[in-house]
């Protein structure tokens, strides 16, 4: 969220380069940031699958 609003910012005071390096944080972190909710939603379904089948 951060790099967001840093986005936006430098793209508001025109410093292209300083905003480009923002989005490309941004969209790491957003990929981060699912990749580690997919994770944890198959753990969540296989503790939920031993849990069902003692």
């Amino acid at each position: 969220m951060v790099a967001v609003a840093f986005c936006v910012i430098s793209f508001a005071r025109q410093h292209l380069g300083l905003a480009i390096l923002a989005v490309v944080i941004a969209v790491g972190a957003t990929g981060a940031g699912l990749g580690w909710l997919a994770r944890e939603a198959k753990r969540l379904r296989e503790l939920e699958r031993q849990h069902d089948n003692p």
